[in-house]
């Protein structure tokens, strides 16, 4: 079950991509995330817990993320488990133009029961839901870093 969703954004894509890697400053930029902040200490790294809270279907949800992979300035990928489903979402970036950025979030929920798989049909997970609240993200990415380059 994947979703995946691109927005092209007018900003250089080393801009986009430090936004969207600077996770503790995620409650600045993405309006559903009201938390974020890395338990393992440090900066942003391959390896580092992430614990973030942000709204979703009207309550709040707390997540603990793994960052997997981390290639500055062009692939994040972050890794979490809940209820027997594994949560891949990989952020992309690649240049779009001499000021431009295409952004690309590839979300996967894998189930890794019996169970998860059948509840995961039954519900259809993921939902549209889930796919409104990846594209609002992003648009929340794309105005952080498209403002930061007006002032």
């Amino acid at each position: 079950m994947e979703i995946v969703t691109t927005r092209i954004i007018s900003a250089p894509a080393e801009r986009v991509f430090g936004i969207v890697a600077d996770i503790p400053e995620w409650p600045k930029v993405v309006s559903a995330v009201t938390s974020a902040s890395i338990l393992s200490g440090g900066p942003v790294g391959v390896s580092s817990h992430v614990r973030q809270t942000r709204k979703m279907f009207r309550r709040l949800a707390i997540n603990d993320m793994y960052v997997a992979a981390l290639d500055p300035p062009k692939r994040m990928l972050l890794t979490a488990e809940g209820r027997g489903i594994r949560y891949l979402t990989e952020y992309t970036v690649e240049d779009a133009g001499p000021t431009s950025a295409r952004l690309t979030l590839r979300f996967r929920a894998t189930p890794e029961t019996w169970f998860a798989g059948l509840m995961a049909r039954v519900i259809g997970l993921p939902g549209p839901g889930t796919k409104r609240s990846l594209e609002k993200d992003m648009g929340d990415f794309a105005a952080a870093a498209e403002a930061a380059g007006a002032g």
